[in-house]
C-alpha cells in the first residue's frame, strides 16, 4: 500500500512532539490583569509591632491553564519606587539605598520556570526572585479561588471579557537580609543600628490577583 507522503509527515510531526515534550498547544490562556481588583501587600515586624505595606505600581504577566500547566507561566515586576506603608518619611526612608536603592534597582521581579499542581486547586511556581542585586530560586505557592464566566449582560463592563479568575498567595514569607534589603551603610551611627536590629527579618506577603480573559 502506497502512504502519501503529506500524510506521513503529519504523523511524524505528531510523533516528535510527543517524544520531545511539547505539543501543539504552545502556549496558555493569557489572562489580563483587573488592577482594580489585584493588590501586592506585606508585613513586617517593628519590634513587637506589625508594620503592613503595599506596593502600588506592578504588572503580572499571566498565562494558565490547569490543563497545560507546562505551557503556563507567571512573572510578576514591581516598581520598587511604588512602596507606600502609609506613613511617607518612612516611605522615603525605604527608598534610600539602606533599602531599596530604586534609583539603581527600580525593579523586582519573580519569574517562574515551572508550575505544578498539588491538588484541589493549589499550585506552586517554581522559579527566579530578584530583588536589588540578589537573585534565588523560590517555590511560590499559590490558590487558584476560582474560574467563572462573567455573565453576558455583565461582559461590556468587564471589556468584552467572558471569564474571570481570581488568585491568591498567602503568607509567603521571605527574609529581606537574603536580599540585601535593610543592609545598606547610607545611615551612619544609631541610626544606621536601629532600623537594622528593631525591624524583622522575616516579610510576609499576601498577594490577590483577579484577571479576566475573553474566550469567544
Amino acid at each position: 500500500m502506497k502512504r502519501s507522503f503529506p500524510g506521513f509527515l503529519v504523523v511524524a510531526l505528531f510523533v516528535m512532539s510527543i517524544f520531545s515534550g511539547n505539543s501543539f498547544a504552545e502556549t496558555a490562556t493569557k489572562w489580563n490583569l483587573d488592577k482594580s481588583h489585584s493588590s501586592i501587600n506585606f508585613k513586617i515586624w517593628h519590634l513587637m509591632t506589625p508594620v503592613y505595606g503595599k506596593f502600588d505600581d506592578y504588572n503580572v504577566d499571566l498565562n494558565f491553564d490547569p490543563e497545560n500547566l507546562a505551557a503556563s507561566s507567571i512573572k510578576v515586576s514591581i516598581k520598587t519606587a511604588s512602596i507606600n506603608t502609609g506613613w511617607e518619611p518612612r516611605d522615603n526612608h525605604l527608598k534610600t539605598s539602606d533599602w531599596f536603592d530604586v534609583d539603581i534597582f527600580p525593579l523586582m521581579s519573580f519569574t517562574s520556570s515551572q508550575i505544578t499542581s498539588l491538588g484541589d486547586g493549589n499550585y506552586v511556581a517554581k522559579g527566579k526572585l530578584k530583588i536589588r542585586n540578589v537573585e534565588k530560586d523560590v517555590e511560590l505557592p499559590f490558590k487558584v479561588l476560582g474560574i467563572k464566566q462573567i455573565p453576558e449582560e455583565m461582559r461590556k463592563a468587564f471589556g468584552g471579557n467572558d471569564e474571570v479568575a481570581s488568585f491568591e498567595i498567602a503568607n509567603f514569607q521571605i527574609n529581606r537580609k537574603d536580599y540585601k534589603v535593610g543592609t545598606g551603610t547610607s545611615t551612619p551611627g544609631e541610626a544606621a543600628m536601629t532600623y537594622r536590629d528593631v525591624v524583622g527579618s522575616s516579610v510576609t506577603l499576601n498577594i490577590v490577583i483577579e484577571a479576566n480573559r475573553k474566550t469567544m
